[in-house]
């Protein structure tokens, strides 16, 4: 099907842009300009940059009291000698043509490419190379080579064309930057952060929910996100180890949300909607009764920001479901390595799993790293009181600005259970936090003297392990964890990694986990070398 523009849309061009613009002649083939090299792909999705070309048709700019540039648009090849040359033969070569003189090419295609107005359109072999790579004097001479392969088979009516472009895979959307707290979805927002707590599971096994744990990077600066094995192993695991870097071992790809946990996201949006428009309704109601003019700019002031709520939440919404909705837009990576779950040197149960984030999914100028949102529901003044419940503990907590708390060093293990930090009793106790996505944020406390467990099997003797433990913050305070919450990582107030969520009682009393030096330690032994 071919796509027409009846009416060219009109972009000025400064009388200064004509003046730098050269044209080219048969006889002597000059370099493309800066003004074609900028326009020459007018009309086109990606406005690439043209480095090259062989076609001898003069490239004129616009002119008149207002110039505009003639769109183009890419028409499909059809019909020609090419397709029984192309893959085999024309194609390698141009390939082997550009590889000889160190062009970062990115793809060849074959199209046509002409005036959108026009009927016909010139089949072009066009070629894109990595921005920024590739001179226009360099480039024009290998478009005539390439061009030369063409004329050797007496094929006159191609052209060759070179242009700046990057092949991307068509996935969602990267992880997002935290919201500002003033923003009124910087609450609803956290989930698709890079933020630690991330809501996880395995592609096969989307039943099996949990949550992201701590972020560790190699020596490559791949990154990769720690949380339970049993968060992406289902109850049928046969506890072996697992190493995705083995071609007899099948991929395990992670998703942000199962199908479940992603509704509830959804839904919770659609409830937040509807609690605005109940609000809007209360604050136009509001300014229609009778108040002086200070009630009166309350009302509009209300109603305003109510508004811009209500649009904001709206613009949320939208974008989930239209970049979030679909499963392959949502693995954010692939699991790495897992060992079976054992019993550590210190007889800590080991339950971890090592994936690798997809890069497509870590933004540098949004990707937060090893933090921790602290959210809006809990006033900096109230959560720095909740972390230091005694006026005799000595503390540098500070409440961040932008909510955002860095995790710096891990708790060593011989802190893990006897901490200086003082309860509102002046008991030892040492305050923890977590970010999971049953239970949320949750503050809790170390107990001082590790447990025990024993999990019994149908084919193996029963097994012992000793657990750190966390305790509810107080009797008024939620579980610190719940089921969903396995692999959630567990922090102090000094921004210091103590370990994973892994377990708990099922009446949600206590909290287990894997410590985080336990885990290093293991995957050191297991060759990866990497750091938080």
């Amino acid at each position: 099907m071919t796509s027409r523009t009846k009416t060219p849309v009109p972009i000025h061009v400064t009388a200064s842009e004509i003046a730098s613009n050269i044209t080219s002649t048969p006889s002597s083939r000059s370099l493309i300009s800066d003004l074609e090299a900028k326009h020459y792909y007018h009309g086109l999705h990606s406005k690439a940059v043209l480095i090259a070309r062989t076609g001898m048709t003069e490239w004129k700019p616009p002119t008149g009291p207002e110039p505009y540039f003639v769109p183009k648009t890419i028409r499909t090849a059809g019909k020609h000698q090419l397709q029984g040359l192309w893959e085999e033969e024309l194609g390698p070569q141009i390939h082997q043509v550009m590889e000889e003189n160190g062009v970062r090419w990115t793809s060849t295609d074959v199209d046509r490419i002409g005036n959108a107005s026009e009927e016909a359109a010139p089949l072009v072999i066009w070629i894109g190379v990595m921005p920024k790579t590739l001179s226009r004097e360099h480039g024009q001479a290998i478009a005539f080579e390439c061009k030369m392969l063409l004329l050797k088979r007496k094929i006159d009516d191609v052209e060759v064309e070179i242009r700046e472009s990057m092949v991307t895979r068509y996935t969602g959307p990267p992880l997002e930057k935290p919201a500002p707290t003033y923003n009124p979805i910087a609450e609803l927002l956290e989930p698709l952060t890079s933020t630690l707590g991330l809501p996880i599971c395995n592609e096969k096994t989307p039943d099996s929910n949990g949550t992201g744990g701590f972020y560790v990077m190699d020596s490559e600066s791949k990154t990769y996100l720690i949380t339970a094995r049993h968060v992406l192993f289902g109850e049928e695991d046969d506890n072996k180890i697992y190493n995705g870097g083995l071609a007899s071992q099948p991929c395990i790809n992670v998703l942000l949300f199962s199908p479940a946990s992603f509704n509830t996201y959804l839904k919770k949006i659609e409830e937040s909607i509807i609690d605005q428009r109940v609000f809007i309704d209360y604050a136009e109601r509001g300014l229609k009764a009778p108040a002086d003019k200070a009630d009166r700019d309350w009302w509009e002031i209300t109603l305003s920001k109510g508004n811009k709520t209500m649009d904001a939440l709206q613009k949320h919404y939208d974008y989930v479901a239209k970049h979030w909705s679909k499963t392959t837009d949502r693995i954010i990576g692939s699991l790495r390595f897992s060992p079976p779950i054992v019993l550590d040197e210190k007889n800590f149960t080991q339950d971890y799993a090592l994936m690798e984030m997809a890069p497509d999914k870590i933004d540098p100028d949004s990707f937060t790293g090893n933090a921790i949102d602290l959210g809006t529901e809990i006033c900096p003044g109230r959560f720095t009181s909740l972390m230091y419940p005694s006026p005799h503990n000595s503390h540098g907590f500070k409440y961040p600005v932008g909510r955002i708390f860095k995790i710096q060093g891990i708790i060593p293990p011989e802190e893990l259970s006897k901490s200086t930090m003082l309860d509102p009793n002046e008991i030892p106790s040492l305050i923890v936090m977590k970010r999971g996505l049953a239970t949320g944020l949750t503050l809790g406390r170390v107990n001082e003297i590790n447990s025990f467990t024993r999990t019994y099997f149908t084919d193996t003797t029963p097994k012992k392990a000793l657990e750190w433990v966390i305790c509810p913050y107080d009797s008024k305070s939620p579980p610190f964890a719940a089921h969903g919450d396995s692999g959630s990582a567990i922090v102090d107030s000094q921004g210091r990694l103590g370990g994973i969520v892994t377990s708990g009682h099922d009446n949600l009393d206590l909290t287990y986990a894997t410590p985080a030096f336990s885990i290093l330690h293991s995957l050191q032994t297991h060759g990866f070398k990497v750091t938080i």
